[in-house]
């Protein structure tokens, strides 16, 4: 990433601007495999044991083995924390169908009385 950033920036504020697209995207993608972990962490296993398995490199295989069991050390911290926030997701939700529900109800009742005149 910095290469890339490096290579294709013109000027500073380009820098500044593909750094944190960077970060973001990499933010968005450990968030994704935390969820991922959370929701069906033996699916994610068998998928890096696969990637894996296709691997020539044997030293690329430890290294990605070491990154799986840090995220799954991480994972297992963070899974409160991801329990959480989906469960204050969730309620937002419910309050937002809970409010459509009412707005719908409000509209039909509203279109019958329109209707009955």
């Amino acid at each position: 990433s910095i290469i890339y950033n490096a290579a294709t920036a013109t000027d500073n504020k380009e820098v500044i601007e593909n750094a944190v697209i960077i970060l973001f995207v990499n933010d968005i993608d450990e968030k994704l495999y935390d969820l991922l972990m959370v929701v069906n962490e033996d699916w994610v296993k068998e998928m890096m044991s696969q990637e894996e398995d296709t691997s020539d490199d044997e030293e690329d295989g430890v290294e990605r083995e070491s990154q799986v069991q840090s995220s799954q050390i991480l994972s297992r911290v963070d899974q409160s924390e991801v329990i959480q926030t989906l469960k204050h997701r969730v309620e937002a939700l419910e309050t937002t169908v809970d409010k459509l529900y009412l707005q719908l109800n409000d509209f039909l009742t509203l279109s019958q009385d329109f209707s009955s005149f």
